[in-house]
């Protein structure tokens, strides 16, 4: 049997002891008092078995957050080799419609390298090659995204002209967010003849689908207009919605409207007034 020596006079002739208090037994909750029969002190011994099995469950506590942690990772790891062949299997297939002329599977491609995601190395320049490809093939999105390029000159020589064509391009399909940014060039000048009334005329079709921007820009636009700029405006617009609800091509809507810069009819006097004074 186990007996204690006293820390003191290191004598083994030692008893129980009683505890004094509640606060004394909670203080040494470890351990057990013991008085020695020869200095009369008391002294305190860790008892073992709480030891041991304090120290047991500590063990076990950390085994089993260890093995928590490792099987999580194991799962993570292998979640995320499942997630990236299936990434992988599914851009190849994309890439594979892209390559077979798929307008839709080439824009998806185009965006996917503009981001970085999909399994598809980020690459501006790559991504604008096949945004003219999808394009080519009367993608709308991608006639879009491939003006803004463009526009903005990312992965791309900066070219106004280009922005231009492919905004109307898909601005006469009806693609809101395209005539919105026709209208913007034209709003600054750039790439076209500064324009109010025929920003506005795009600004206005624009704002009929919804778009939120484009209606703020229209109304930001009349502030700046003459009244007679925003009663040929606004004739612009009825004309190109009477010409959409007869069936006809919205972008022979637009060709038929009076254009702005040339030495045509009444026209010639617009193209002087366009810009405010």
């Amino acid at each position: 049997m186990f007996k204690p020596a006293c820390p003191h006079c290191l004598s083994t002739d030692v008893r129980r002891s009683r505890w004094t208090n509640g606060t004394e037994r909670r203080q040494h909750r470890l351990e057990r008092p013991y008085r020695c029969r020869g200095c009369k002190r008391r002294f305190f011994v860790y008892r073992r078995r709480l030891v041991f099995g304090s120290i047991l469950t500590a063990v076990l506590l950390m085994l089993g957050v260890g093995l928590a942690s490792y099987l999580e990772f194991r799962d993570d790891v292998s979640g995320g080799l499942r997630a990236k062949r299936e990434r992988d299997a599914g851009s190849a297939e994309l890439l594979s419609r892209a390559n077979a002329g798929d307008a839709e599977a080439q824009y998806l491609v185009a965006i996917l390298m503009l981001e970085g995601k999909g399994g598809f190395q980020k690459s501006q320049a790559e991504a604008v090659k096949w945004l003219n490809r999808a394009a080519e093939r009367g993608h709308a999105d991608a006639q879009l995204q491939l003006g803004l390029a463009f526009k903005s000159g990312n992965g791309i020589l900066q070219d106004f002209g280009e922005a231009k064509r492919w905004f109307a391009k898909g601005a006469s399909r009806g693609h809101a967010e395209s005539q919105y940014q026709l209208g913007l060039l034209y709003r600054s000048g750039q790439g076209v003849p500064f324009d109010f009334v025929e920003a506005y005329a795009w600004f206005n079709r624009a704002a009929s689908q919804g778009l939120q921007p484009a209606t703020v820009a229209r109304d930001e636009l009349v502030t700046l207009m003459r009244p007679e700029q925003v009663a040929m405006a606004q004739a612009r617009s009825r004309h190109d919605s009477a010409q959409t609800e007869d069936g006809g091509d919205k972008s022979s809507a637009a060709a038929a409207a009076p254009q702005v810069g040339s030495d045509q009819g009444p026209v010639a006097a617009r193209s002087t007034a366009s810009r405010p004074k």
